[in-house]
């Protein structure tokens, strides 16, 4: 199922304003995310935010946004139709941005007893060097928000997501959820 350039691989999350979708961008071949929304401004403060702090090792990279009838209504049907929608989600409303994917959040790897598959195997995080890394990443993340002048008002590890390398395991951090 494609909408516009777009494969639906899964449903990542819902919450009361938005509904994520991990997709595959058929133009490029790049894994993206996908955030639909009914409410558009949540969409635009978020995507007006984004723009202003991106490019940024420590915000997630915006690479579009529209509005729902320039994604496939098939796209919408199977949200919907599978539950992954806010019951306030109507098909003719809903908004969308696309962002760069990433692999996990850091209340999962907190979750997952700071073990996180790479490659073949896992690799443990959890020495206090990689701890220091992380937390220096957050803090200089926040630092660099509060530069621009950009309060996040819901700081906590399922906001801060994760990409690990294939190749070396180096973990990039960055702050997400700007609605």
């Amino acid at each position: 199922m494609a909408s516009v350039g777009y494969m639906l691989l899964r449903y990542v999350s819902n919450g009361s304003y938005r509904v994520m979708v991990k997709a595959l961008s058929l133009e490029e071949g790049k894994i993206i995310t996908i955030k639909t929304s009914s409410y558009s401004s949540v969409v635009e403060k978020e995507s007006s935010i984004l723009n202003n702090l991106s490019p940024n090792e420590y915000v997630v990279r915006i690479l579009g946004q529209g509005k729902a009838e320039i994604v496939n209504e098939c796209f919408l049907e199977e949200l919907i139709g599978n539950g992954h929608t806010s019951p306030s989600m109507n098909a003719n409303e809903v908004v969308y941005i696309i962002v760069e994917f990433m692999d996990m959040d850091l209340h999962s790897l907190i979750k997952s007893r700071r073990r996180i598959l790479h490659g073949g195997g896992y690799i443990k995080y959890n020495s206090q060097v990689q701890v220091r890394s992380l937390m220096w990443k957050l803090f200089n993340g926040v630092a660099y928000y509060h530069k621009k002048g950009i309060t996040h008002r819901d700081i906590n590890p399922p906001n801060y997501l994760l990409s690990i390398s294939k190749i070396n395991g180096v973990i990039k951090l960055k702050l997400a959820d700007f609605g």
